[in-house]
C-alpha cells in the first residue's frame, strides 16, 4: 500500500506539473535579468545576440539596464543576487568559481588584452611602458584585472590611471598618456574600432611570450597565450601588420551556483541552437563544434548547461507535443481536475494515520502513568490496546504501515511488563524458599523475637499484594505457614499469651 500511495503521489504531481506548465505557455514570458555592459562595448553586442537568441529559441525575454561598469561590476551584481545572469571574464571570475559562488553557463567569446599607443610613438614593446602613463581602466573593471596582473607579472612600474575608456582614448590622441589598456572580444567594441583607425591612428604592443606562459601556467582556468590576425582592426593601414603575440581570457556566461537549473538550462540550449550566430565575438563557432567550444576553458561549468549540451533541448519532447496539441491539453486539464478528489482523499487518510498514530503514544503512556508500579494491571491494558488495533487493522480499518507503527512501541512495553513479571514470580519463590529456611530458625528463636521476625514478613507481604508482586492465593499461604510457626512456637505457652501472639499475626 505505501508502494501505491507514493506512485500515486508520483503521477499527481507530474500532471500538476504539466498542467501548469501548459497553462503557462499561453501566459507571460519567462523574464530573466542580465549584466551585460554599457552601449557601444562589446558586452553589449554580446547582450543584444543572447537577447534574440532566447526570444527566437525558447521564448525567454532579457532585461539589461546597460550601465555596467564591465565583468567586475557584473559579477558583483550576480553574487548580490541583483540579476540572474552576468557576462564577466574569466580571470575575474577565477576566486568566485572556486568558491562555489558561481558556475559557468557558456564560454561566448575569447577577450584579448589591446596595450593601445600612437601610431607615431616611441615605445615599441611592453617593456618600454615602464615609469609611463598608462591607462589600465576604471576600478573594478575587467581591463583593469587583467593589466594590472600582466603589469605586475611583467615586473612593470607604471602611473596608473583610471579614467574610463573613451576619456583614456582621447588622452591618448591628445598625448596626456601614453598607452590605453583594453580587454575585449576582437572587433567587437566600435569605440576601440574607431578609435584604432581615426586621427592619429593608433597601433598595439606585443605581450612577450615570457607573460603569457607563466600566467597561462599558473592560472590555466583563466589565461592562454594566443595573437591578435595581422589586419584585425585595419585592412588598408594593417594593424597591427602582422601576429601579434598577445594574452586573452574567456568570456563566460556566469550564473549563481543557486540558480534555477531550468533557467540556466533554457539559457544554454538557447545559445547552442543559435551558436554560429555568436561567431562575431568567438570566431570558431563559425566552423567548429558547438558543443565543445562553448564549455572550451570552463572548468566550472553549471551541470544544467553540461546535460543541455549533452542531449539537447531542455524542453522534454513529450512537452512539446502537448504545447502542440489543444486536444491533449484539454485531456489533460480534465485529468488533473479528476486527480484533485483522489488527493483529497489520499490527504484524508494520511491525516487519519497521523491521528491514529498520535493517539496511540497517548494512550501508552496513560497506561504507563496509571499502573505505576503495578505491572500485571499495565500488561493487562496494554495488552487489550494491542488487541483493539488489531481487530481494527483486519476489519481493514488501519493501513499496514500505520498498523506497524502504532502496533510496534505497544509490543516492546508488553515484552518488558511481561519480562518484569517473570522477574516478579522469581522473586516471590526466592522469598517463599527462604520462609521455609527460616522455620526452624523462628522455632529456635525466643517467643518475643519470633514474633518481631513474623511481623517484619507479614508487612513485606502485605506490600507484595498491594503492589501486585504475588496475588492473594499467595499472601493467604503465608498467613497460614505464619499461623503454624506461630502455634507450634506456643503450644506450651501459657493459653492467654498464645492468643494474643495469635491475634498480633491476624491484626
Amino acid at each position: 500500500m505505501a508502494i501505491v500511495g507514493r506512485w500515486s503521489w508520483g503521477v499527481a504531481v507530474l500532471i500538476g506539473a504539466a498542467v501548469s506548465w501548459v497553462a503557462g505557455c499561453s501566459g507571460q514570458p519567462l523574464i530573466v535579468s542580465m549584466a551585460g555592459g554599457k552601449p557601444g562595448s562589446g558586452y553589449d553586442r554580446i547582450s543584444e545576440q543572447l537577447t534574440r537568441s532566447n526570444e527566437r529559441v525558447v521564448g525567454v525575454k532579457i532585461q539589461d539596464s546597460r550601465d555596467s561598469n564591465g565583468s567586475r561590476d557584473n559579477l558583483d551584481r550576480l553574487i548580490a543576487g541583483k540579476v540572474q545572469f552576468a557576462l564577466a571574464q574569466l580571470d575575474v571570475s577565477r576566486d568566485s568559481l572556486r568558491q562555489g559562488k558561481v558556475e559557468t553557463v557558456a564560454i561566448l567569446a575569447n577577450e584579448y588584452l589591446h596595450f593601445l599607443v600612437r601610431a607615431d610613438s616611441p615605445l615599441k614593446t611592453l617593456a618600454d611602458i615602464d615609469r609611463r602613463r598608462v591607462a589600465v581602466g576604471i576600478q573594478g573593471s575587467g581591463t583593469n584585472f587583467t593589466a594590472t596582473q600582466v603589469i605586475r607579472y611583467g615586473g612593470l612600474k607604471v602611473d596608473a590611471r583610471t579614467p574610463p575608456l573613451k576619456e583614456a582614448l582621447s588622452q591618448l590622441k591628445t598625448n596626456q598618456v601614453d598607452v590605453v589598456a583594453y580587454v575585449g572580444p576582437l572587433g567587437a567594441s566600435t569605440t576601440i574600432q574607431e578609435a584604432i583607425s581615426g586621427d592619429p591612428p593608433l597601433r598595439l604592443l606585443p605581450v612577450p611570450a615570457p607573460i603569457t606562459n607563466h600566467l597561462s601556467v599558473q592560472f590555466p582556468e583563466s589565461y592562454q597565450a594566443t595573437v591578435i590576425p595581422a589586419g584585425s582592426y585595419n585592412a588598408r593601414r594593417p594593424e597591427p601588420p602582422t601576429d601579434l603575440p598577445a594574452i586573452s581570457t574567456g568570456t563566460g556566461l556566469m550564473a549563481r551556483s543557486d540558480a534555477p537549473s531550468q533557467e540556466v538550462a533554457l539559457m544554454a540550449w538557447s545559445i547552442l541552437a543559435t551558436a554560429r550566430q555568436f561567431a562575431p565575438f568567438y570566431p570558431d563557432l563559425a566552423s567548429g563544434e558547438p558543443q565543445s567550444l562553448l564549455q572550451r576553458g570552463g572548468i566550472y561549468m553549471a551541470p544544467a548547461a553540461l546535460e543541455t549540451y549533452e542531449k539537447g533541448d531542455p524542453r522534454s519532447a513529450w512537452l512539446r507535443f502537448i504545447e502542440e496539441n489543444q486536444v491533449v491539453q484539454e485531456y489533460l486539464l480534465v485529468l488533473g481536475l479528476s486527480s484533485a478528489a483522489g488527493l483529497l482523499v489520499t490527504w484524508w487518510r494520511s491525516r487519519r494515520s497521523r491521528q491514529l498514530v498520535k493517539l496511540s503514544r497517548q494512550a501508552l503512556s496513560e497506561i504507563k502513568e496509571l499502573h505505576e508500579g503495578k505491572i500485571k494491571g499495565a500488561l493487562a491494558a496494554a495488552q487489550d490496546l494491542s488487541e483493539r488495533y488489531r481487530l481494527m487493522f483486519i476489519d481493514g480499518n488501519i493501513a499496514p504501515e500505520t498498523y506497524e507503527e502504532v502496533d510496534r512501541p505497544l509490543q516492546l512495553y508488553i515484552q518488558s511488563c511481561q519480562s518484569s513479571v517473570e522477574q516478579a514470580d522469581r522473586q516471590t519463590l526466592q522469598e517463599t524458599v527462604n520462609l521455609l529456611d527460616d522455620s526452624e530458625a523462628l522455632l529456635n528463636m525466643p517467643r518475643s523475637v519470633a514474633n518481631d521476625r513474623l511481623k517484619e514478613l507479614e508487612d513485606r507481604y502485605a506490600q507484595m499484594l498491594v503492589s501486585g508482586a504475588i496475588d492473594l492465593m499467595a499472601y493467604l499461604q503465608f498467613r497460614q505457614w505464619a499461623l503454624a510457626v506461630l502455634q507450634a512456637k506456643n503450644v506450651e505457652a501459657d493459653p492467654v499469651l498464645a492468643s494474643k501472639a495469635t491475634g498480633a499475626i491476624e491484626a
